[in-house]
């Protein structure tokens, strides 16, 4: 698995900048799949963001509870 950026609109100083995350999946070792959406002022999506996330001192399935 694999984190990754896919840039689509540039955004500059002074541009209000707004961030949508959602929970798109666990891997096999507890790990989340994290989908992220940032959004220029007027709504034009800048980029999709995909991260994978762990609690290394958690259970397994923790930070999908927590997100949820």
């Amino acid at each position: 698995a694999f984190e990754r950026v896919v840039y689509r609109q540039g955004i500059v100083a002074g541009n209000g900048v707004r961030v949508e995350t959602a929970l798109a999946g666990e891997l096999d070792d507890g790990a989340c799949v994290l989908k992220h959406r940032v959004l220029r002022g007027d709504g034009t999506v800048s980029a999709d963001v995909t991260t994978i996330r762990r609690l290394r001192t958690s259970p397994p399935g923790e930070l999908r509870r927590l997100l949820a």
